[in-house]
């Protein structure tokens, strides 16, 4: 079921059916595919042409979508496996307090996750990345995943996730540059390995933004409960380790308590932890922004 929110509130400011359906970036075309809408309750209308096993929720513009999904006149509404979408995000977070630019057109969403099994809870960015990953595979791009969350094509990054847990709810946040790549005018940037990359112009068959998000929950619905059923941590953490981004070459990590650490990236632990081979011996870190020396 695919919805759009109306209500209005501090973090929330809706568009209009007939706004979204005049906006660029493919989001008129995708919203056109869904119609006709009908009001399912004050605050909501709702397509009536799509069978999805989840709720996906539309959302017109916000400061934080993952502040979004967790407010109340939200969380009611959110089961494992329901997800907002926006169209923009003025103030969004990634790991280590960084901030993330979400322009109009790229993928800016937010899973509600089920509660996973003993020994996943602290590998869930990786194998959120690592299905992330093969699904734009499958759409023809080379993608590798970067410790523990970034997405890489080429020598750029399309995308990352950020995991907050609270109240033991876990909520996947997710943004891939899918129609424009944010300017080099964050601090965070200047120095970043791997500069900000937008998909348009790699994938043969362009998607619009909510197409593209329905068919990626669906993937990760069924990839993560394939995983948690199928693979222990320890057997997800050899699989994912083989195919990592930089593994056995020179790395340097920063922003550690320890400042920057240099060696050689081994692996990881089974809970996900960097194993990196320094001058005095094998080292484990837990956080900490990865690059190549």
């Amino acid at each position: 079921m695919v919805e759009l929110l109306l209500k209005e509130t501090s973090l929330h400011v809706p568009l209009s059916l007939k706004e979204f359906n005049s906006l660029p970036g493919g989001w008129g075309e995708d919203m056109g595919m869904l119609a006709p809408w009908e009001k399912s309750c004050p605050d909501f209308l709702k397509s009536l042409v799509n069978e999805d096993s989840f709720r996906t929720i539309v959302v017109g513009k916000t400061p934080s979508l993952m502040d979004l999904i967790r407010a109340e006149e939200i969380r009611g509404e959110i089961s494992d496996w329901d997800s907002l979408i926006a169209f923009s995000q003025e103030a969004g977070r990634g790991r280590l307090g960084r901030s993330w630019a979400s322009l109009p057109g790229n993928i800016t969403g937010a899973i509600r996750l089920p509660l996973p099994p003993k020994g996943y809870e602290t590998l869930l960015p990786l194998l959120l990345s690592d299905i992330i990953a093969f699904f734009l595979m499958g759409l023809g791009l080379s993608i590798r995943v970067k410790w523990p969350n970034d997405l890489i094509l080429n020598s750029g990054k399309v995308g990352g996730i950020l995991i907050e847990e609270k109240a033991g709810i876990f909520i996947a946040g997710i943004g891939i540059n899918l129609f424009a790549a944010p300017e080099l005018v964050q601090k965070e940037f200047t120095s970043e390995a791997f500069p900000p990359l937008a998909l348009l112009g790699y994938l043969k068959n362009p998607i619009g933004p909510l197409t593209f998000w329905r068919k990626l929950v669906k993937e990760i619905q069924i990839k993560y409960n394939y995983a948690i059923n199928n693979l222990s941590p320890h057997e997800f953490v050899e699989d994912f380790s083989a195919r990592m981004l930089l593994l056995s070459e020179k790395v340097m990590l920063t922003e550690t308590w320890e400042g920057e650490i240099s060696g050689v990236l081994t692996g990881l632990t089974e809970e996900g932890a960097l194993r990196v081979l320094t001058e005095g011996g094998e080292r484990i870190f837990l956080n900490g922004s990865l690059r190549p020396a």
